[in-house]
């Protein structure tokens, strides 16, 4: 009976201990499934995160991408703006010397006015005037001039005589200003152009 009475009472313990450890059990399950469902929570977030982390990722892939065209465009801008520097530095350097040639050419020249502003128009002058050419032209303008005055051909006369006084003015200063630049400026000019055949009318009869 007492072996009986103690059987049973040790039935009863382990029926109690598997009671309980079925608890436990359950209870562990439930902390498991919460805590399984709390991963599949962060796994979605993290996903989600991941994909905003792509898109992100993406937009700052075009944003690179863009920059580094500008950078190559800024890179070849400065490249043609460096070569156009470079192009003027040049057409700068070849105005110099040309601006050097075209002062020392300018000196000469200068010397020439200087001279023909205080002595060369006096002097221009004094040979046209002196010239023996000159008067021997104006001698035979005035005689052909007065042999013809009572002509219809009055006019012609007038016109062709203007023209060769100043053909003859014009020789004596192109040659007074050859000799100028030789040297010789203050030698008389010699005429030796010899005089053209003046124009003759004849009345209509």
């Amino acid at each position: 009976m007492f072996a009986a009475c103690t059987e049973i009472t040790n039935l009863k313990a382990r029926v109690d201990a598997l009671t309980k450890s079925d608890a436990d059990f359950k209870e562990k399950y439930e902390e498991a499934k919460l805590h399984r469902e709390r991963v599949d929570v962060l796994e979605v977030e993290l996903s989600q995160k991941l994909i905003d982390k792509d898109k992100d990722l993406a937009c700052k892939d075009v944003v690179i991408a863009e920059l580094q065209r500008r950078l190559r465009e800024s890179q070849e801008a400065l490249e043609v703006e460096k070569q156009r520097g470079e192009s003027l530095e040049i057409d700068l350097a070849a105005e110099k010397v040309k601006a050097e040639t075209t002062e020392e050419a300018r000196k000469p020249l200068i010397n020439d006015l200087g001279w023909l502003q205080y002595y060369g128009v006096a002097h221009i002058a004094n040979s046209i005037r002196n010239a023996t050419e000159l008067d021997r032209v104006v001698a035979v303008l005035t005689v052909a001039s007065r042999d013809v005055s009572h002509h219809a051909g009055y006019v012609e006369c007038a016109a062709q005589s203007r023209l060769r006084f100043t053909l003859t003015g014009a020789l004596a200063i192109a040659r007074l200003m050859n000799r100028r630049r030789m040297g010789c400026a203050k030698q008389k000019i010699t005429m030796t152009t010899s005089p053209c055949p003046l124009w003759t009318w004849s009345p209509r009869r």
